[in-house]
């Protein structure tokens, strides 16, 4: 919903009202009523805020689970993974979204292959880029 209605926020703010309405897009041709730029810039803003929650949650429920750790830490720490290794967490990202494409295209039927080893990578992943204090 958030992702929805900052697209609106942003497409009004540099181009005016020309973003349907949500009863039209709801419940309408929503393909019909909108341009390659209104597309484009719902898909960048998407992209801008999965990259966001990507970088805040990659490995915090992992650590939250492992050690005990605050919600915020969890989220800096998961931060500074992030940045500290940098190309293998766009790679580890495209995975994501490749694998859960799977997943979507199979009728959902491959998210429960897919979703299992996702969270058994993402523990591993965990143990491997987070320093763990005994």
């Amino acid at each position: 919903m958030i992702w929805f209605v900052l697209s609106g926020l942003i497409l009004f703010a540099l181009f005016g009202d020309i973003a349907p309405s949500i009863k039209d897009s709801l419940w309408g041709d929503f393909m019909s009523m909108v341009s390659l730029q209104q597309i484009t810039l719902y898909l960048v803003v998407g992209g801008a805020l999965a990259c966001i929650v990507f970088a805040l949650s990659v490995v915090a429920v992992p650590a939250i689970i492992d050690s005990d750790t605050s919600a915020l830490d969890a989220m800096l720490l998961s931060i500074r993974v992030v940045v500290a290794n940098l190309p293998v967490m766009v790679v580890w990202a495209s995975l994501i979204v490749l694998l859960v494409a799977v997943g979507f295209f199979s009728l959902l039927l491959g998210m429960v292959i897919i979703y299992p080893l996702l969270g058994h990578a993402t523990w591993h992943a965990y143990r491997d880029l987070v320093e763990i204090r005994p």
